[in-house]
């Protein structure tokens, strides 16, 4: 709705978005969580993305924009749809349960979960391109 608008004002005003961008980060993790009881992690992660978003909406450069960034982009809706078909299938694999650290276990199984995803689908795309080409 307003993506040209932001993009402008990025591109105009690069250091100034960066540095907003960052100081948004900062914020995130130096602030509490819940002030006078009230949670706000939705809101301050709410902040945060909107900054982000903003910046990669506008802003050009290696890091937002390339190669792997826009393969993934590329693979983003299916790798959504396919995720938990393929969480279930490491599940069943039984290999998470011989590790103890939940942290090591959550970076494990993302990452074994993001391979998986990136590969099987890469198959899949090409080996529906083949069929086309076929018919």
């Amino acid at each position: 709705m307003y993506k040209d608008e932001i993009e402008r004002f990025v591109n105009q005003f690069k250091v100034i978005s960066f540095c907003v961008v960052l100081a948004l980060t900062v914020g995130y993790y130096i602030t509490p969580d819940v002030i006078n009881s009230i949670n706000i992690v939705v809101i301050k992660t709410l902040i945060l993305y909107t900054g982000w978003l903003g910046l990669a909406l506008g802003y050009d450069n290696r890091l937002m924009n390339n190669k792997f960034t826009n393969y993934i982009s590329n693979l983003s809706m299916e790798m959504y749809l396919s995720h938990m078909v393929v969480f279930r299938i490491v599940e069943k694999i039984g290999i998470m349960e011989r590790i103890e650290s939940p942290v090591i276990r959550y970076m494990t199984t993302y990452l074994l979960l993001v391979m998986l995803l990136v590969m099987g689908l890469t198959i899949y795309r090409k080996a529906i391109n083949k069929l086309d080409e076929l018919r």
